[in-house]
């Protein structure tokens, strides 16, 4: 039904990879990162509300917090995933929309590391 919504909009390719911690005491439990292509510019732009607003209602317990200067039309969502507090952060780069979510783990969770994977993501991005 996602896709399906995105499509509408003009939605070309993703792709999506994820990380699992083995350990429940690592640093980060959980990774993933999504890119969205879009026909243009304009689609892009018209699905970053869809995208904030699937975010929000993946996560249990989500709000909105705010988003770092990472990109055009960033937004952040903080929530809960099988009961770890999760931190996502989505933008558009010209025609593509990019979601990284983490799950910090360790003694200090917090959104520092995400903050710091959206940025690599970010500079990774524009170079391509």
């Amino acid at each position: 039904p996602v896709a399906a919504r995105l499509e509408k909009l003009g939605l070309e390719s993703n792709s999506a990879s994820q990380f699992f911690a083995p350990r429940r005491d690592s640093k980060l439990l959980f990774v993933e990162s999504l890119v969205l292509l879009f026909e243009d510019q304009a689609g892009a732009e018209a699905a970053v509300g869809q995208l904030e607003w699937e975010d929000l209602n993946n996560l249990e317990r989500s709000e909105t917090i705010k988003a770092p200067n990472v990109g055009e039309q960033a937004f952040g969502v903080r929530g809960e995933f099988d009961g770890y507090t999760t931190y996502s952060y989505g933008w558009r780069t010209g025609d593509a929309l990019l979601l990284v979510t983490v799950a910090p783990g360790g003694k200090e969770p917090g959104p520092q590391s995400t903050l710091a994977l959206a940025e690599q993501l970010e500079a990774k991005g524009e170079r391509q």
